[in-house]
């Protein structure tokens, strides 16, 4: 061991969301450390792209990433209010409508401008959702 250096924190830090999930990660400094709600607050400005690409970063921002409400803000900024009860996963749904949407443009878009149509439909999922309170 070098005596000059500092050790990296290893104790693991307990995120916890109103008790009823638990998650751990490392105790360095980031977006992981701050309280759930504080992250879901700043997690709420990104694009469902950006959302996933987040969740990739550590166990705390994949658990952060899937919270229900940030997904379902996503699809009703999008698609709007779904004429559904009892969703079960607004990312899920989110997914499945971003699919669905996808194949009907391509369909009918001219076969030599299709990739252009998938280009256009991929912008979309780049869009943060409305400012709008929910």
């Amino acid at each position: 061991r070098d005596e000059g250096r500092d050790e990296e924190p290893s104790a693991k830090r307990v995120v916890r969301d109103a008790g009823r999930r638990e998650e751990q990660h490392d105790g360095r400094e980031g977006l992981a450390t701050l309280p759930l709600e504080l992250t879901l607050q700043i997690l709420r400005w990104l694009s469902p792209e950006d959302l996933t690409s987040v969740g990739t970063t550590c166990k705390a921002m994949a658990f952060a990433t899937a919270d229900d409400s940030l997904w379902r803000r996503c699809f009703c900024s999008r698609f709007g209010h779904p004429k559904l009860t009892g969703v079960r996963s607004w990312r899920a749904l989110y997914f499945q409508e971003d699919a669905r949407e996808l194949r009907l443009t391509t369909s009918s878009a001219p076969p030599d401008l299709r990739h252009l149509y998938a280009q256009m439909q991929a912008a979309k999922r780049a869009q943060p959702p409305e400012t709008h309170d929910d």
